[in-house]
């Protein structure tokens, strides 16, 4: 059986939902063919979103994320080999936090900045990648905080 534009109402949703995210009509109509075991057309497709006067979105270039203190911070953290739920205990241990497992992932895509994060979240991501850099450098263990606390001063 194959959908024509008229029967696409009950997916107007899914279909919107597409466009915003940038999807060809012909993605589109795969996707609803493969979900619902029929076929849609390319053309019944574009023939509704037209009939809705909906315009498809362009796709949103993929963010590259540039070194920042996030990068750097989550870098030296994982590189201890803890897990992100790890990370993120041990980040609401030492600010008195109550951030979610998602805290980690929502700055990573750039859906959440730093500079909405509390002062004393990104202190301590200062303090972990200078210690992390610090150390690279060959400044001794016992050393490394009085350097750290002289900095940030």
């Amino acid at each position: 059986m194959t959908i024509r534009h008229s029967m696409l109402d009950p997916y107007a949703t899914l279909i919107k939902a597409a466009l915003r995210r940038g999807k060809s009509l012909a993605d589109i109509a795969k996707e609803l063919g493969d979900k619902e075991g029929v076929e849609v057309t390319r053309q019944a497709v574009g023939d509704y979103v037209g009939k809705k006067g909906w315009k498809k979105v362009d796709a949103a270039p993929e963010k590259l994320v540039a070194p920042n203190l996030f990068v750097n911070w989550f870098e030296a953290e994982s590189k201890t080999g803890k897990s992100v739920l790890e990370l993120v205990e041990a980040l609401n241990i030492a600010c008195g936090t109550h951030y979610r497992p998602n805290f980690i992932s929502q700055l990573k895509s750039g859906a959440k900045g730093l500079e909405r994060t509390p002062a004393a979240v990104r202190n301590h991501m200062v303090r972990v990648v200078l210690g992390a850099e610090l150390s690279a450098l060959g400044i001794p263990e016992k050393e490394l905080q009085a350097v750290i606390e002289a900095i940030l001063i």
